[in-house]
């Protein structure tokens, strides 16, 4: 494609360029030099691993019912000692709340037990973008974040000072309900000295010259395996010195417990299945994770026992699927 031979040499001109600070959210910034880097020596240690996984049994634009899995590991000496895991149903109802719409958001056990009930608003900007307004489905992950957050909170719990306990993903909250779990998490982990680390697979965060942070960061890194942490909440780590990942890190800890904690991490990240990532993280993730063959089972279960009583619902938004069939 001619196209492709403009484009190629113009990305490669505008791409070089100098960036001075990581932005990360609206205020905070993580200056980049070479003195932030320290080097990384494996080591054994205590180290929880929290994930969770979902799929929609029902989602149309005013109604979603999820099916939602989440898991406990715990390794010590880089060996898997205990497994915990817990299923839930969520059922999220559009509902009028005021001149606008909210959600009716309400979990249960899968024995039929209503655990609990919250509300959010549809012009939430934790879940609206741009202006409009969320669908239902967008309230899942918040859901899945709020458990995984509980879960970390109760981990904490029965750690002792210097245990480690990982999130798949960010440490990031948005919305009053996540920022309230996410101050009680962190307000126990620094209480008690446990080591709360959000690390994240991919990373949307951006330099001051518009440049891919991870990008940056790793330009100026040195060889090895190294923890990238200024300060602050979030830091890079690069786990594996055979490793090409370099991957967003998120700490509730100082500067020495995040070393800590990245060198017990990086013991446990020479699995050759993805060289360089935490291997608690993917087995977590492959407990957690609802497969296309469980979701497609439960859709027909839920199909069956309600008569198909929901299906106009969901035909308003899954014409498209019916094309890509075709």
């Amino acid at each position: 494609m001619k196209a492709f031979d403009c484009l190629i040499p113009l990305l490669g001109e505008r791409l070089q360029r100098q960036s001075s600070v990581v932005l990360v959210g609206s205020h905070a910034r993580i200056p980049l030099r070479a003195e932030y880097f320290s080097s990384i020596e494996p080591s054994a240690g205590r180290v929880v691993f929290i994930d969770s996984g979902s799929g929609d049994v029902l989602a149309g634009p005013n109604v979603c019912v999820s099916f939602i899995r989440t898991c406990v590991l715990e390794y010590e000496k880089n060996v898997r000692v205990s497994r915990s895991v817990s299923e839930y149903v969520l059922s999220i109802i559009a509902v009028k709340r005021n001149l606008d719409i909210g959600f009716q958001v309400d979990l249960f056990s899968t024995e039929g037990d209503l655990l609990r009930s919250f509300e959010f608003d549809a012009q939430d900007p934790a879940f609206a973008l741009s202006g409009l307004r969320a669908d239902p489905v967008s309230v899942v992950g918040a859901v899945r974040k709020l458990l995984e957050f509980e879960l970390v909170d109760a981990s904490i719990k029965h750690l002792s000072k210097g245990d480690i306990v990982v999130r798949d993903g960010d440490l990031d909250a948005r919305g009053s309900l996540l920022e309230s779990a996410r101050l009680s998490l962190r307000t126990a982990a620094l209480s008690k000295g446990v080591i709360v680390v959000g690390l994240s697979k991919t990373s949307r965060l951006c330099t001051d010259s518009g440049d891919s942070a991870v990008v940056a960061v790793r330009s100026i890194a040195k060889e090895g395996s190294w923890l990238y942490f200024s300060g602050g909440e979030v830091g890079f780590v690069k786990l594996n010195p055979f490793s090409q990942y370099v991957f967003r890190c998120d700490f509730f800890a100082d500067k020495e417990q995040a070393q800590s904690a990245a060198s017990v991490l990086a013991l446990n990240s020479s699995d050759p299945a993805f060289l360089g990532y935490p291997y608690g993280l993917l087995d977590v993730d492959k407990t957690a994770q609802v497969s296309k063959a469980e979701l497609a089972e439960l859709r027909l279960r839920f199909a069956v026992k309600s008569r198909e009583k929901f299906k106009m619902f969901e035909s308003a938004l899954d014409a498209h699927d019916l094309l890509n069939v075709l």
